[in-house]
């Protein structure tokens, strides 16, 4: 079951919306928009998503530019751990 409130009052809004302007198809509107709340639900997350990988949504901005010399501690650390993970070379020496 879809779980998000948002999706749950906007198919409120349209449900008492068809009950106040078309009260006669309300019947047949109300099953089809409880069937519809998941797809639509998905479809609404999958454009929200898309938005916000392209930076159009909440919280696209780069911050690179605000902290450089956090940046730059953050990098010098990553390539340490990635020396530290490196696999250490030994030389094998003969079984005896």
């Amino acid at each position: 079951m879809c779980r998000n409130w948002k999706l749950w009052a906007g198919i409120a809004v349209v449900a008492v919306g068809v009950a106040i302007f078309a009260p006669g198809s309300f019947g047949a509107a109300l099953p089809l928009l409880l069937v519809a709340a998941c797809p639509l639900g998905m479809l609404l997350m999958g454009v929200m998503g898309v938005g916000m990988a392209t930076g159009r949504g909440r919280g696209g901005g780069d911050d690179t530019e605000d902290h450089p010399d956090e940046v730059r501690q953050l990098r010098a650390e990553v390539a340490r751990l990635r020396e530290e993970a490196r696999p250490q070379t030994r030389p094998v020496s003969a079984p005896r």
